[in-house]
């Protein structure tokens, strides 16, 4: 899921790209606006990105149930860089059999 939301972005990002440089004004400032355009895939960006919060959450907690820990710890990515960085170190742990214990059991 998360090649192919990078993929979709990635491509989405440079078609918005390409429909704002039409009508683009570049300012004395050296700021500039984008053209009209880019609008459609603004919205279009911000459709997917309230879309794909919930299936993240949910990757990022199975993650942390396969490594034994518990799913609340996915609240440490509200503190800037280093959060990120602790997360990112937890999903490269291995799985433990441990985990098993936040599976649900079938009847």
């Amino acid at each position: 899921m998360a090649l192919a939301t990078v993929v979709v972005w990635f491509g989405l990002g440079l078609l918005s790209l390409l429909a704002a440089l039409p009508g683009m004004e570049v300012h004395a400032d050296g700021s500039s606006d984008p053209g009209p355009g880019f609008y459609p895939f603004a919205l279009v960006f911000t459709v997917l990105f309230f879309g794909t919060i919930v299936p993240y959450l949910s990757i990022g907690v199975r993650r942390l149930h396969d490594v034994d820990l518990s799913g609340w710890l996915l609240l440490i990515n509200l503190f800037p860089y280093l959060g990120g960085i602790a997360l990112t170190v937890l999903a490269i742990l291995g799985p433990k059999p441990g985990g098993a214990r936040f599976d649900r059991p079938r009847p």
